[in-house]
């Protein structure tokens, strides 16, 4: 690694983050990333994911939330810098639509797999995640997001299942060599303030099977008119802990390093919603 010859961890894109990541992402390892709805969460995993498949790494996003196709405008937007209003009403520019085209083809290249299949369970993930490893590898699973999961156990409670399945997430982590980025939602209590490890909606378990804990909060708009985004690295095994600024294009659903103030403000949540 000090020769430059092998990398510790595949980059994110995102240099701050593959800092505090020691690298990138790497194998066996769980990332949540945890936000209230609306606050871009499923545009940061999927840039990340096409980042890294960019690399020629194998990717596969489980979207039980959005479909293929809304993730495919979203993804075109991204590497194009098209904007997601224009291209989802079909009101492009000349010039946009032959950046739509360089992107279809730039994009039908990259080894993304993209299942939208709802009220996953924890054998469906893993079958999904086999599925695609055993015909050329797998680097990175994203499953947006995990409250929506269903549980096959015995668990009544909800927080049990959740439970059941964030450890058997770890265990597939580990299992299958892939590192995981696990999406989860934050509870209310966090709208009052900068989100802590305890706000992760609906376990508590979350937080401890975890090898990263990421918390985004909004922090207001920047002069451009992006939304200045807190990246709270809450816990990071084997790594450090830290406060990092992103700038979140909306329009284009494209992520950014910041040279904005996202220090400990007093609990300010200024900022529209970005999804």
């Amino acid at each position: 690694m000090q020769k430059g010859d092998e990398s510790p961890g595949i980059p994110t894109g995102l240099k701050q983050l593959d800092e505090a990541l020691g690298g990138g992402i790497k194998s066996g390892k769980v990332i949540v990333l945890a936000a209230r709805p609306s606050v871009g969460k499923t545009s940061l995993a999927t840039q990340i994911l096409l980042h890294v498949a960019s690399q020629g790494h194998r990717t596969l996003m489980l979207s039980q939330e959005m479909t293929a196709g809304e993730l495919a405008d979203r993804a075109a937007a991204n590497l194009g810098a098209i904007r997601m209003d224009l291209l989802a009403s079909g009101q492009l520019e000349i010039d946009d639509w032959s950046r739509v085209a360089e992107v279809a083809d730039r994009a039908a290249k990259l080894p993304v797999f993209i299942d939208d299949q709802p009220a996953l369970t924890l054998l469906d993930i893993r079958a999904k995640a086999r599925r695609v490893q055993q015909h050329g590898g797998l680097a990175l699973l994203v499953i947006d997001y995990l409250q929506l999961c269903s549980s096959t156990g015995h668990a009544d409670k909800r927080h049990h299942q959740i439970e059941q399945i964030s450890r058997g997430v770890k265990a597939l982590a580990k299992e299958l060599g892939v590192c995981v980025l696990l999406l989860s939602q934050l509870n209310r209590a966090s709208e009052g303030g900068e989100p802590e490890l305890q706000h992760m909606k609906e376990s508590g378990s979350i937080e401890e099977d975890a090898d990263v804990a990421i918390l985004l909060h909004p922090m207001g708009h920047e002069a451009d008119g992006s939304l200045l985004v807190l990246a709270k690295v809450a816990k990071n095994r084997g790594g450090r802990r830290g406060r990092i600024a992103l700038s979140f294009h909306g329009r284009t659903q494209r992520w950014a390093p910041s040279m904005g103030d996202v220090s400990r403000r007093g609990g300010e949540t200024s900022g529209g919603k970005h999804r």
